[in-house]
């Protein structure tokens, strides 16, 4: 996993200079997609005003504890179907045990799927959902 971290207090100016709204901003930073706007928003970031600079990290650190409420959905025979990661700022990542599927929303909408075969790959997930919230708050 990549991606651009900005100097504090530089996300804001970002928007505004990219003309995208956060959750864009968002995406482009941690490579999740590749378009114009988004290589336009990655450079905008690595320049020396913004102070950006690119992170990579091989998989979630050991011992992370999201910042987040848990909860899960059992069926009838108490089996866990669903699980939900409510984290601030209206971040949450909902999995679909069932499917595998691990849908990161903001505010309702989805922002992305992935799907998460394995317990370190969810992880990845809620620990980039973490990272979206936190976003959200500067």
């Amino acid at each position: 996993m990549k991606y651009i971290e900005l100097k504090q207090g530089k996300m804001a100016e970002l928007v505004r200079r990219s003309g995208a709204n956060r959750t864009t901003v968002w995406r482009a930073l941690h490579y999740k997609v590749d378009s114009e706007l988004s290589q336009k928003i990655r450079d905008l970031a690595l320049t020396e005003e913004l102070g950006g600079r690119l992170v990579e990290v091989q998989e979630v650190r050991e011992g992370f504890r999201p910042n987040c409420n848990f909860s899960a959905e059992r069926d009838a025979t108490g089996g866990i179907v669903r699980t939900i990661h409510n984290f601030p700022h209206g971040v949450s990542v909902v999995t679909d045990c069932m499917a595998e599927i691990a849908t990161t929303f903001h505010r309702g909408e989805p922002v992305e799927w992935v799907r998460c075969a394995s317990l370190q790959k969810q992880q990845c997930v809620v620990y980039e959902a973490q990272q979206l919230s936190e976003m959200f708050a500067s």
